[in-house]
């Protein structure tokens, strides 16, 4: 499984399925799937219950994410958007975690795949999305922190 980064582009495609809705509420889980021409799919998942996100973003070739939450002003019920890539063309992985990293990544100490060291750690994350990145850091209890 790849550390997943911070996706400006995920972030548009979530504010453009919010824009989407206006005033009005999200009243039920739904999936929108976009394709680009490398065959990788841009998954953005609406989902009621943020105990059902793990299973949306743990795909084998998922590398970026992005997340965030619409309160419906009427109800004050909030939705979790999160946006994932999926590359259709990646195979299952056999073996241990970290033991089939791809070529741009290697495995850190809890064996995710992540990119290999940059000069800076900074991921840009702002407003509603810096919410939902602490979101996801409370669901995966820090997943990829160090």
């Amino acid at each position: 499984m790849n550390q997943l980064e911070y996706g400006e582009r995920h972030e548009k495609l979530i504010q453009g399925t919010f824009d989407s809705y206006e005033d009005r509420c999200i009243d039920r889980n739904f999936t929108t799937e976009l394709r680009n021409e490398q065959n990788i799919d841009n998954i953005i998942k609406i989902v009621l219950n943020p105990d059902n996100v793990k299973k949306y973003i743990g795909d084998v070739g998922s590398q970026k994410a992005a997340c965030a939450y619409k309160k419906c002003e009427k109800t004050g019920v909030e939705t979790l958007a999160i946006a994932v890539d999926i590359n259709r063309l990646v195979d299952p992985i056999n073996g241990s975690p970290g033991s089939a990293c791809p070529k741009n990544r290697q495995p850190d100490v809890q064996m995710l795949c992540e990119l290999k060291k940059k000069k800076s750690k900074y991921n840009r994350k702002i407003g509603v999305f810096q919410t939902g990145g602490k979101i996801l850091d409370g669901i995966f209890g820090g997943f990829g922190k160090k």
